[in-house]
Parts: C-alpha cells; sequence; structure tokens
C-alpha cells in the first residue's frame, strides 16, 4: 500500500474522532497514535511523525483548527483545542460521495455504529484530499 493510500485512512479516522467530539475542543497527540493506528494499514507502526504530519496537513488545508499545538526536539507533540472548521463540518455533513453509496460522511459514520473498515476510513481520507482539491482549483 502507498504512504498516501495509508495517510488517507489516518485522515478519515481523525475525521471520525472529531466528528464524536462536536465542537468540543480536543488534544490529538503522540501520546494517541497507536490508538489512531489501530484497524489501519499504519497499526503496528510505533511511529508517531506520520501522525502529527497528518494532523498539520489537515490544519494547513482549513479542514480542522487547532488553537495550540507543542512540538519537543525528539518530536513528541501535543494539539490542544483541536476542532473541526466549517469546511471540515460542511465536508461531513453536506457533501454526498459516489464511492460511499451517495451518502455524506456523517451518515458513514452514523450507520457504521463506530465500527469502518480501514478500506472506508481510506475513501473518506481520498474524498477529503480530492474535495480540498477541487475547492482550491475553484479559486484559480
Amino acid at each position: 500500500m502507498s504512504n498516501l493510500k495509508a495517510h488517507q485512512e489516518l485522515i478519515g479516522k481523525i475525521l471520525h474522532y472529531l466528528f464524536d467530539q462536536g465542537l468540543r475542543k480536543s488534544e490529538i497527540n503522540s501520546d494517541m497514535a497507536d490508538e489512531f493506528y489501530k484497524g489501519t494499514s499504519l497499526e503496528g507502526l510505533g511511529d508517531f511523525e506520520v501522525l502529527s504530519d497528518v494532523v498539520d496537513w489537515m490544519e494547513h488545508e482549513g479542514i480542522i483548527s487547532i488553537a495550540n499545538n507543542f512540538k519537543a526536539m525528539g518530536g513528541a507533540f501535543s494539539n490542544y483545542g483541536v476542532q473541526l472548521t466549517s469546511t471540515g463540518i460542511s465536508m461531513i455533513q453536506q457533501q454526498t460521495f459516489a464511492e460511499l453509496e451517495d451518502k455524506t460522511i456523517e451518515q458513514e459514520i452514523e450507520q457504521s455504529n463506530g465500527d469502518i473498515s480501514a478500506e472506508k476510513y481510506g475513501k473518506i481520507g481520498s474524498l477529503i484530499g480530492g474535495f480540498v482539491g477541487g475547492l482550491s482549483q475553484s479559486f484559480n
């Protein structure tokens, strides 16, 4: 599996986590990497840098906001006040995708009862990347 596909699984899993949090400010830190990797192709990686990089990408793309972050010299990190942005919420609640049988990501999460496969997380992450890419092209 390519790194991009593995990272897309992680995007899907992070979105699921933040969807469950609502607009409550949450923390995502290096100690949570194993929890986020569980059930994805990243399971057993033993490296939290991928989680840090994916969270950074999601912030830079405007999907999430982070009130405060801390990165140690050894690479450990803590992101405080992590929330979905209005763009992130819109992607989850309003966009339907053929790859999800014309359901929204919200509908997919709610109908899954918390049990989503790595493949489905990968589809969600891929759709988010495509959506963000489409938005940026529409502004150029």
